[in-house]
């Protein structure tokens, strides 16, 4: 199914390109990181799951497997409608927290995943996190897991990082220009309060609105300048 192009048509919304990486551009960026502050070449930092998977090197090489095993999004994310660029749009944001888990192989993998585990907390290694509203929220348990490999003993550890993401997305709802109506509202039953309204038509702070009613009871509405109208 296609996606609306904005809100003037009928149909689903979809997000327009934002800043935003998405899902692989983001797993790729992580892996970037992992490969920069362990210092390995970026060849030997592979993803845990790959749909043809290379060759597992030896045991005599130390290389790491990273991925992303679980997130959780803020329920309520946050919406807000900008008038400007005309003709206007909406941001979506909310907060995913990500659990990450990187695994180091090889002869040095205990002191690889200490060192990237430490290297986290360096200013100038989440210079891009930053840049791409990322932040570190835990990264401290380190597990020792050897795992049997081509009849032999392969070390084995595993470190968890716990990041928070901000995500933003943008859909095009434009501005709304003009809107006529009726409102209809009881009065705890008493009486039936009809307002024909029109946002083309300026009324200054203080107008007094006359209302029809359904009984003989006086029903006024004053606009004092705001968005809301109360009933006197």
């Amino acid at each position: 199914m296609t996606w609306a192009a904005d809100s003037t048509e009928p149909g689903f919304l979809g997000p327009a390109p934002t800043e935003t990486l998405d899902q692989l551009s983001w797993e790729n960026f992580l892996q970037e990181c992992v490969a920069g502050i362990i210092g390995l070449p970026g060849e030997l930092v592979r993803p845990r799951w790959q749909q043809n998977p290379t060759p597992t090197p030896d045991v005599s090489i130390d290389w790491a497997a990273c991925g992303i095993t679980r997130t959780v999004a803020q329920f309520s994310p946050y919406m807000h409608h900008y008038d400007t660029p005309d003709p206007g749009l909406d941001i979506l944001g909310r907060t995913e927290q990500v659990f990450y888990r990187v695994s180091c192989y090889g002869p040095h993998a205990g002191d690889n995943i200490a060192i990237l585990r430490d290297g986290l907390f360096v200013d100038q290694n989440r210079r891009l996190w930053r840049e791409n509203s990322v932040g570190l929220v835990e990264a401290e348990r380190i597990d020792h897991v050897p795992e049997p490999f081509r009849q032999q003993w392969r070390d084995a550890y595993h470190l968890e990082i716990i990041l928070n993401r901000q995500v933003r997305r943008q859909y095009n709802v434009r501005n709304l220009l003009r809107a006529q109506g009726t409102i209809t509202g009881n009065d705890f039953g008493h009486r039936t309060i009809t307002v024909t309204y029109d946002t083309a038509v300026a009324h200054p702070p203080g107008t007094q609105w006359d209302v029809g009613h359904a009984r003989d009871a006086e029903a006024t509405i004053w606009d004092d300048g705001a968005t809301v109208w109360d009933v006197k």
